[in-house]
Protein backbone atom coordinates (compact mmCIF):
# COMPACT_ATOMS: atom_id res chain seq x y z
CA UNK A 1 0.00 0.00 0.00
CA UNK A 2 1.41 3.38 -0.97
CA UNK A 3 1.83 6.23 1.50
CA UNK A 4 -1.02 8.10 -0.22
CA UNK A 5 -3.43 5.20 0.27
CA UNK A 6 -2.25 4.82 3.87
CA UNK A 7 -3.08 8.48 4.52
CA UNK A 8 -6.48 8.17 2.84
CA UNK A 9 -7.32 5.03 4.82
CA UNK A 10 -6.21 6.61 8.08
CA UNK A 11 -8.29 9.72 7.32
CA UNK A 12 -11.40 7.63 6.61
CA UNK A 13 -10.89 5.71 9.87
CA UNK A 14 -10.44 8.97 11.81
CA UNK A 15 -13.64 10.38 10.29
CA UNK A 16 -15.58 7.22 11.23
CA UNK A 17 -14.21 7.41 14.76
CA UNK A 18 -15.11 11.10 14.98
CA UNK A 19 -18.67 10.34 13.88
CA UNK A 20 -19.05 7.52 16.40
CA UNK A 21 -17.48 9.65 19.15
CA UNK A 22 -20.02 12.38 18.52
CA UNK A 23 -22.98 10.02 18.21
CA UNK A 24 -21.96 7.89 21.16
CA UNK A 25 -21.44 10.79 23.53
CA UNK A 26 -24.16 13.23 22.42
CA UNK A 27 -26.92 10.71 21.78
CA UNK A 28 -25.81 8.58 24.72
CA UNK A 29 -26.13 11.56 27.06
CA UNK A 30 -29.54 12.37 25.56
CA UNK A 31 -30.67 8.78 26.08
CA UNK A 32 -29.78 8.91 29.79
CA UNK A 33 -32.82 11.17 30.26
CA UNK A 34 -35.34 8.61 29.03
CA UNK A 35 -33.72 5.18 29.41
CA UNK A 36 -36.20 3.52 31.75
CA UNK A 37 -35.59 -0.22 31.46
CA UNK A 38 -32.48 -2.21 32.32
CA UNK A 39 -31.93 -3.03 28.64
CA UNK A 40 -32.19 0.64 27.67
CA UNK A 41 -29.73 1.62 30.39
CA UNK A 42 -27.24 -1.02 29.24
CA UNK A 43 -27.59 0.06 25.60
CA UNK A 44 -27.09 3.68 26.66
CA UNK A 45 -23.97 2.79 28.65
CA UNK A 46 -22.49 0.88 25.72
CA UNK A 47 -23.32 3.81 23.44
CA UNK A 48 -21.52 6.20 25.78
CA UNK A 49 -18.72 3.65 25.95
CA UNK A 50 -18.17 3.54 22.20
CA UNK A 51 -18.20 7.33 22.11
CA UNK A 52 -15.48 7.61 24.74
CA UNK A 53 -13.51 4.71 23.24
CA UNK A 54 -13.63 6.38 19.82
CA UNK A 55 -11.99 9.45 21.35
CA UNK A 56 -9.41 7.23 23.06
CA UNK A 57 -8.70 5.45 19.77
CA UNK A 58 -8.17 8.76 17.96
CA UNK A 59 -5.72 9.89 20.65
CA UNK A 60 -3.91 6.53 20.53
CA UNK A 61 -3.70 6.77 16.74
CA UNK A 62 -2.27 10.26 16.95
CA UNK A 63 0.33 9.13 19.48
CA UNK A 64 1.06 5.97 17.45
CA UNK A 65 0.51 4.03 20.66
CA UNK A 66 1.01 0.27 20.66
CA UNK A 67 -2.42 -0.20 22.28
CA UNK A 68 -4.34 1.43 19.41
CA UNK A 69 -5.60 -1.87 18.01
CA UNK A 70 -6.71 -3.01 21.48
CA UNK A 71 -8.64 0.24 21.96
CA UNK A 72 -10.24 -0.23 18.53
CA UNK A 73 -11.29 -3.77 19.51
CA UNK A 74 -12.94 -2.45 22.70
CA UNK A 75 -14.60 0.34 20.69
CA UNK A 76 -15.86 -2.24 18.20
CA UNK A 77 -17.18 -4.47 20.96
CA UNK A 78 -19.19 -1.58 22.39
CA UNK A 79 -20.54 -0.75 18.92
CA UNK A 80 -21.64 -4.35 18.32
CA UNK A 81 -23.29 -4.72 21.75
CA UNK A 82 -25.17 -1.47 21.19
CA UNK A 83 -26.22 -2.59 17.70
CA UNK A 84 -27.52 -5.86 19.14
CA UNK A 85 -29.42 -4.25 22.02
CA UNK A 86 -30.79 -0.97 20.70
CA UNK A 87 -33.23 -2.34 18.08
CA UNK A 88 -34.88 -4.53 20.70
CA UNK A 89 -34.79 -2.33 23.81
CA UNK A 90 -35.55 0.98 22.10
CA UNK A 91 -37.25 -0.05 18.87
CA UNK A 92 -39.19 -3.09 20.05
CA UNK A 93 -38.03 -5.09 17.01
CA UNK A 94 -37.37 -8.80 16.79
CA UNK A 95 -34.24 -10.64 17.79
CA UNK A 96 -33.66 -11.35 14.08
CA UNK A 97 -33.38 -7.64 13.33
CA UNK A 98 -30.99 -7.23 16.26
CA UNK A 99 -28.82 -10.10 15.00
CA UNK A 100 -28.75 -8.52 11.53
CA UNK A 101 -27.70 -5.18 13.02
CA UNK A 102 -25.05 -6.92 15.10
CA UNK A 103 -23.66 -8.78 12.09
CA UNK A 104 -23.57 -5.65 9.94
CA UNK A 105 -21.82 -3.75 12.72
CA UNK A 106 -19.33 -6.58 13.21
CA UNK A 107 -18.41 -6.44 9.52
CA UNK A 108 -17.90 -2.67 9.56
CA UNK A 109 -15.90 -2.79 12.80
CA UNK A 110 -13.78 -5.62 11.41
CA UNK A 111 -13.04 -3.63 8.28
CA UNK A 112 -12.05 -0.59 10.35
CA UNK A 113 -9.65 -2.66 12.48
CA UNK A 114 -8.22 -4.42 9.43
CA UNK A 115 -7.85 -1.07 7.68
CA UNK A 116 -6.00 0.35 10.66
CA UNK A 117 -3.62 -2.59 10.76
CA UNK A 118 -2.95 -2.39 7.03
CA UNK A 119 -2.44 1.36 7.12
CA UNK A 120 0.39 0.87 9.63
CA UNK A 121 2.43 -1.49 7.44
CA UNK A 122 5.36 -0.12 5.51
CA UNK A 123 5.01 -0.39 1.72
CA UNK A 124 7.75 -3.06 1.57
CA UNK A 125 6.21 -5.06 4.42
CA UNK A 126 2.81 -5.06 2.72
CA UNK A 127 4.32 -6.26 -0.57
CA UNK A 128 6.26 -9.20 0.87
CA UNK A 129 4.49 -12.51 1.64
CA UNK A 130 3.77 -13.27 5.28
CA UNK A 131 6.24 -15.62 6.91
Amino acid sequence: MTKSWQRILTTVILLLLLATAYNGIVEGLNATHFASTTGQRIATLTQLGYGVLALAAMVAMGLKHAMTTAVLVLWGGAIVVTALLAPVVYGGTSIGVAIGAGLASTIVVGLVILGWQRSRRSPTEAASPAA
